[in-house]
């Protein structure tokens, strides 16, 4: 006996073995994907104590290696910021002296008094014109530019005088000297030397800790 159907004729036997075949397919392989999914969470579920262990020990290591090194780099970081930022207030007080084409000031500011100009450096930069010529800053009657402070941990000096110069009108100084910048921490100072012409080039020493003044 035989099935017809659209020209087509299987014997019932074949077909059902077939079928059969098909379905043992099936269930095979739905009874075998859980125990990879199974065996997959397993394996991914973390890390085991040995693991871990390792990790914090080798965390640990770098840690202790690079945190002194890490620490000196954040303290040259903000030696050489001070450095550059007195670089800058400087070249800008030259710029103004020739661009007015009159005497431009840069004195210390004084602790009590921001606005006036005092005799420790560590405390931050007053740049100003000195309009009544008398080498003191006149909240009145002279012209206030620019001012610059530091940080508690930062110490300046300016090595020729604690008085402060001028610039003239054509870029030159009348005091040529160094700025030395201290740092906490460090054992090594940051200049900047000024020349008589007004040039100013950056240089390192030993600090011999011999002139810091810290502000307060």
């Amino acid at each position: 006996m035989c099935i017809q159907g659209s020209n087509l004729a299987f014997p019932p036997v074949l077909f059902i073995a077939q079928r059969k075949q098909q379905y043992l397919q099936i269930l095979s392989a739905l009874s075998a994907a859980p125990k990879q999914v199974h065996r997959k969470t397993l394996h991914d579920r973390g890390f085991t104590l040995v693991e871990l262990m390792v990790t914090v020990a080798v965390m640990a290591l770098l840690i202790t290696v690079g945190a002194p090194a890490l620490t000196h780099f954040l303290l040259q970081a903000e030696q050489d910021s001070a450095l550059h930022q007195i670089k800058n207030i400087y070249s800008f007080a030259r710029q103004e002296a020739v661009h007015r084409q009159v005497d431009v000031s840069i004195c210390p500011v004084s602790e009590p008094l921001p606005d006036q100009c005092g005799e420790n450096w560590s405390c931050g930069m007053l740049v100003y014109i000195d309009q009544d010529g008398n080498n003191k800053f006149n909240l009145v009657t002279d012209i206030k530019l620019r001012e610059l402070y530091f940080s508690d941990a930062i110490a300046v000096t300016w090595v020729r005088n604690n008085t402060g110069f001028n610039l003239k009108p054509d870029g030159t100084t009348n005091r040529n000297g160094t700025f030395r910048v201290y740092l906490q921490g460090l054992s090594v100072n940051k200049n900047l030397v000024i020349s008589n012409v007004g040039r100013a080039r950056f240089a390192e020493e030993t600090d011999s800790k011999r002139d810091r003044v810290w502000c307060r």
